[in-house]
Order: C-alpha cells, then structure tokens, then sequence
C-alpha cells in the first residue's frame, strides 16, 4: 500500500478530514487496524515553534510559574496557535528535557499535565474564551508573559 493510499485510508476514516502533521507509521493490509502518529512538521514547513524558542520563552517565564502544573499554560497556548500536537505526554518529556538541561525551577513530569487539566476545565477550552469562563488570574498573567516572549 502506497503512502498516498494510507492517507486516503485515514481521511476516509474521518470522514474526508483534511489531515496535517501526520506520519502514517504502517497499515496492516487487511485493514483491521490502523496506526498512526501525529507528527510536529510545522517546524520543517517554516511554521510551529523550534525547540529552541519554546526553551527560551519556558526559561523567561519561570518566575512566573506557581509549578509544574503552569506547564499547562504553556501547552494550551502552543496547542491553540503555534500548531504544537494535541499530545500531554509529548509536551511533558519535551519540557522535562529543556528543564533538565537548563536547570529550570520546575520539571514536567509525566501526568503534570493531566492532572492540571483534571484540577483546571478551563484548560480544555480555547486560551481566547479563557477569560470570559473564569480562568484563575495566575494562568491568565502567565499567558500574556509567555505570549510576550514568544518569537
């Protein structure tokens, strides 16, 4: 099966979708079963936010984090406008290893970002409507400084 025909497997799939950043990872033939992995190639399309940047900006808005569950912030605003895949899981071990390697004050374990969401509805929705459904300040400060610093 050719990679154009697993595409059109997957956008057949839902229903006829437009789907972008997605690195088919194999079809078994038969078709009982589909894998497939989204993949950040924004950056390779001139698009998205380099590694480098996200450690940048992350480092510039430590002090005004609360903890790890800040990371959430973070995460929602690269989610709704800088095309960063939907996935917790990648987000943490990404900001796990910037926190690593530039000793940052807080670390991003796995499930910080889950149990930020769980304590946090608010997270679920578009950082825009933030305000207006009663984010908690705090997230709201920490997102205009991580707008800010962002390139």
């Amino acid at each position: 099966m050719t990679s154009a025909e697993k595409m059109q497997l997957l956008q057949g799939m839902f229903n006829g979708a437009q789907l972008t950043n997605v690195q088919v990872i194999g079809v078994v033939e038969s078709g009982a079963k589909v894998v497939y992995q989204e993949h950040a190639a924004r950056e390779a399309e001139g698009d998205g936010l380099s590694r480098e940047a996200l450690a940048k900006a992350a480092s510039a808005v430590q002090q005004y984090m609360w903890g790890a569950s800040a990371y959430a912030v973070l995460f929602c605003e690269l989610r709704d406008h800088w095309g960063y895949a939907n996935n917790m899981a990648e987000f943490e071990r990404e900001i796990e290893s910037i926190a690593d390697e530039l000793h940052l004050d807080y670390r991003c374990k796995a499930g910080t970002l889950s149990d930020a969401f769980r304590n946090n509805p608010y997270l679920e929705k578009p950082v825009e409507r933030w305000r207006e459904i009663g984010a908690k300040g705090r997230a709201l400060h920490l997102l205009e400084q991580f707008r800010e610093v962002l390139p």
